[in-house]
């Protein structure tokens, strides 16, 4: 019940392998710092094989997935669901899509908290915190969306809004000048 130990003239462990385990778990927990970098790092030097390892194990689990969610729906759907949740969403979309867009990013929960309202500053609409997609399965277009108001600038502190959904979906990436093409050819044309 002893792990292997090369320094040790025994060539074992002093301490058995339950004891160890258990100063392994309470070393992480009064380290918890430490272990996320080491986590993290692990990760890096690794990328290839725990993504290997995640795309293997999300095919051969797809029934227990299946089973895991329909046990669990309710549960599921209310956990998803309210502006804290929403909040963190947006907040975890934005840092990947800037990183691998190769944008700035320094947002904070603290400053999407700041800015999060519930009126949509684009139309003055209530927005929807506590249902992210309709019933048919469609984006609702008042769900809260984080909108890059200069999209070159990226997800910095000032230089995004809350809005809702269809109102970013129409500005997408345009310029100031080809929205207002956009406007005009509406006004001629309506």
């Amino acid at each position: 019940d002893f792990y292997k130990y090369k320094h040790k003239s025994s060539g074992l462990s002093s301490r058995c392998k339950d004891c160890s385990k258990k100063a392994s778990m309470e070393w992480k927990k009064q380290n918890p710092q430490k272990v996320q970098e080491s986590r993290r790092k692990d990760y890096q030097l690794n990328k290839d094989r725990y993504l290997e390892y995640n795309k293997q194990w999300y095919e051969n689990n797809k029934d227990y997935r299946k089973e895991y969610y329909e046990q669990n729906k309710d549960a599921i759907k209310e956990k998803r669901k309210g502006k804290d949740y929403l909040l963190a969403e947006m907040l975890k979309g934005a840092k990947y899509r800037a990183r691998d867009g190769h944008l700035p990013f320094n947002l904070t929960i603290e400053h999407m908290e700041a800015i999060a309202s519930d009126f949509c500053p684009v139309t003055g609409e209530l927005l929807d915190w506590e249902l992210e997609f309709s019933v048919e399965g469609k984006r609702n277009p008042m769900a809260p969306s984080l909108d890059k108001i200069i999209p070159s600038l990226g997800y910095t502190q000032g230089n995004v809004a809350i809005i809702g959904h269809r109102m970013n979906t129409l500005k997408s990436d345009m310029t100031l000048e080809q929205l207002n093409q956009l406007v005009n050819y509406v006004c001629r044309n309506t």
